[in-house]
């Protein structure tokens, strides 16, 4: 299974820090574990550079909800008070004025929506705001009704869209030229639909070459040294290809990925992926 949370956490943060804090693993008050939410701390003066999170104050958290890990009702919206309550306490100047809570969701909830059916309002296009689900109320926002924009905000979120939505970005994608957000955009979106790539290239008559570069060029940032794509040599040093492999695994590549690109062995990475769950325990 691929980490779909970690790389939603990964283009969030990317798309975010440069005009605001983020914190990617937050600590609430009386949980054993880290909540698995964003933190947005904005600036006032860079709100004008939102487009789907217009609606964001100074304290701003997000809760990514993934087709592999839908909404549940009960158990969600107990959760989702829980976060809310905890951000208050833990952040000395939020209040209920100054604070928003999202939950991003790549398909849409209709059990939640149904639940709070006339507690609703559209603020735009697959961006809605619910009230009386915790303090405060909830923004929801349904990646597969955004708009198909192909700005950096539209992207980090329909890179999550499901079905032909997703087929149709996908293509959008590869149809551009060459920059770094592109790029990015592809070798993640490889982590988590190679097949489905695969089946894009071939349908429009491409070789699997640029996808290969952008691949190479992101595990590049992780550290792996270019001898090791040397015609699958085994030239670089173990200890560079175990940190390599360790960074992969958190960000949800899969163990067929990192064999390929690091020359590790299938069970060297299944070995370190367990010690890896057994630390976090």
């Amino acid at each position: 299974m691929f980490g779909y949370d970690e790389i939603f956490k990964i283009l969030v943060k990317n798309f975010f820090e440069s005009f605001a804090t983020v914190i990617t693993d937050y600590e609430i008050v009386k949980l054993p574990k880290k909540a698995d939410i964003l933190i947005i701390e904005m600036k006032e003066k860079f709100q004008d550079k939102l487009k789907v999170f217009k609606y964001f104050k100074k304290y701003n958290g997000i809760e990514f909800k993934s087709f592999a890990d839908p909404f549940k009702m009960n158990e969600d919206e107990y959760r989702l008070g829980i976060y809310i309550n905890g951000i208050l306490l833990q952040e000395k100047e939020a209040n209920r004025e100054n604070m928003t809570f999202t939950l991003v969701s790549s398909r849409r909830p209709a059990k939640l929506l149904d639940t709070f059916q006339g507690k609703i309002e559209k603020l735009d296009r697959g961006v809605y705001k619910i009230r009386d689900i915790a303090l405060i109320p909830v923004h929801l926002i349904v990646i597969p009704e955004l708009p198909m924009e192909f700005e950096e905000e539209f992207e980090i979120l329909k890179e999550f869209t499901v079905g032909e939505d997703r087929t149709e970005f996908l293509r959008g994608l590869l149809k551009r030229g060459s920059d770094e957000i592109t790029n990015d955009l592809i070798a993640y979106a490889l982590a988590m639909y190679e097949e489905e790539f695969e089946k894009i290239f071939k349908e429009e008559g491409e070789s699997m070459t640029k996808i290969e570069k952008n691949i190479r060029r992101l595990t590049e940032k992780y550290g792996v040294k270019k001898e090791i794509f040397n015609e699958g040599k085994n030239e670089g040093k173990i200890e560079g290809k175990i940190e390599t492999a360790k960074n992969m695994l958190k960000d949800g590549f899969s163990m067929i990925q990192i064999q390929k690109y690091t020359g590790l062995d299938i069970e060297e990475i299944k070995q370190l992926s367990l010690n890896e769950r057994q630390k976090s325990n």
